[in-house]
């Protein structure tokens, strides 16, 4: 269950408008990685562990700085709190083992 629009509405706008920006961007991001990835028929929100473990591979094939990944991850957690959806993707243990990985190859 997921919060209404109105009460959705009041938590987007109390962020900064950089951070929407940025936030909004993450957003469409993993959409459209999902969408190539898994195809257009599997859902993106709920973000699952593994939809989040692929799209951190695709950033580190393609050289994001880890602190870059770590932020697109966390704007999209926020996504998921805002739209008072389930977290449990996020709280994958191969994910925080990934990041650690990430941050070995890439550095901070």
């Amino acid at each position: 269950m997921g919060l209404s629009t109105a009460a959705t509405s009041l938590l987007w706008h109390g962020l900064a408008a950089s951070t929407c920006s940025c936030a909004s961007s993450s957003v469409t991001t993993f959409h459209t990685f999902c969408a190539f990835t898994f195809g257009l028929t599997i859902p993106c929100l709920l973000a699952s562990g593994l939809q989040l473990l692929e799209w951190l591979g695709s950033m580190s094939t393609k050289h994001h700085p880890f602190h870059s990944a770590k932020h697109e991850l966390s704007h999209l957690h926020s996504h998921h709190v805002n739209l008072g959806l389930t977290l449990n993707g996020f709280g994958c243990s191969h994910l925080e083992r990934a990041l650690c990985g990430y941050k070995h190859l890439h550095g901070m």
